[in-house]
């Protein structure tokens, strides 16, 4: 990767960097050293000032890489629990305490606050970290607990944040999870997904100059990008073509066609109006 990244650098100047991924390709191998599990996507644009770039999401579930730290469920006469086995819960029955104080204070931030029939004032030389209308806010939503102490904490669901943005870390990428390959380095369709999902937008031109078995055009088929794709193996051309030509895609109206016009006018949500 270190060599291709020092071409990149010649061709597009290594201003013009912008990301590298890395992409887990398998699970751990038996080797005398470390094992490598990981491929690498290295991202250069023409002029990085101008790049598009779209941000993904992925939807988060029990398990994912923070959701260790949520050990907790509200009970329903409020108290808290330990969840002895988090499998066990949804994500919206889990829940942690947070810190509602600042790491600094201001002594416009430094006020006794009633909870419960008790003042609480933030630890000493801090001040909250929102005012009394937004302490009085998270006290009605029910999201404000005291364990017996001299200070507040706030209630956080795993569910507050459903969505989690996809980093240059992938790692539910592992090949062989359901992919039936039918050339040797055949990408994962997932991969190439994200990349243009993360880079492009319907309608846009995606350029493959080794497409192997064709994934991109596949893949750009799928989301409504156009392509083109280049190999100079015959079999690599026969494979994508019978792949593309075989392949079966979501239909889709256009909107301001006659026939997606006619298909919008028969929604429940026209007919109302």
């Amino acid at each position: 990767v270190h060599r291709i990244r020092c071409l990149l650098d010649e061709i597009f100047d290594d201003k013009n960097f912008v990301s590298q991924i890395a992409v887990k390709k398998t699970s751990a191998q038996t080797t005398a050293l470390i094992p490598p599990v990981c491929d690498y996507v290295l991202w250069f644009a023409k002029d990085k000032s101008k790049v598009k770039y779209r941000p993904l999401y992925t939807e988060r579930s029990v398990g994912d890489p923070g959701s260790q730290l949520y050990r907790m469920t509200r009970k329903e006469d409020g108290t808290f629990g330990r969840a002895k086995n988090q499998s066990e819960h949804s994500i919206n029955e889990l829940c942690r305490l947070d810190n509602i104080a600042s790491q600094t204070g201001t002594e416009k931030s430094q006020f006794a606050f009633k909870f419960e029939g008790k003042d609480y004032k933030p630890p000493h030389s801090r001040g909250w970290s929102t005012s009394r209308e937004g302490l009085e806010r998270v006290s009605k939503s029910k999201r404000l607990y005291s364990a017996g102490g001299e200070t507040l904490s706030s209630i956080r669901f795993l569910s507050d944040f459903p969505a989690v943005p996809v980093l240059n870390i992938w790692e539910d990428t592992v090949s062989g999870s359901g992919l039936n390959k039918v050339y040797i380095v055949q990408t994962l369709p997932k991969i190439v997904q994200r990349c243009l999902l993360m880079a492009t937008d319907a309608g846009d031109l995606v350029l493959d100059p080794t497409c192997g078995s064709g994934t991109t055009a596949f893949v750009a088929e799928q989301w409504g990008r156009r392509w083109i794709v280049i190999d100079t193996s015959r079999v690599a051309l026969a494979l994508a073509r019978s792949r593309m030509m075989g392949a079966q895609f979501p239909y889709y109206l256009l909107a301001d066609s006659p026939a997606g016009k006619a298909k919008q006018a028969q929604s429940p949500l026209s007919a109302s109006k």
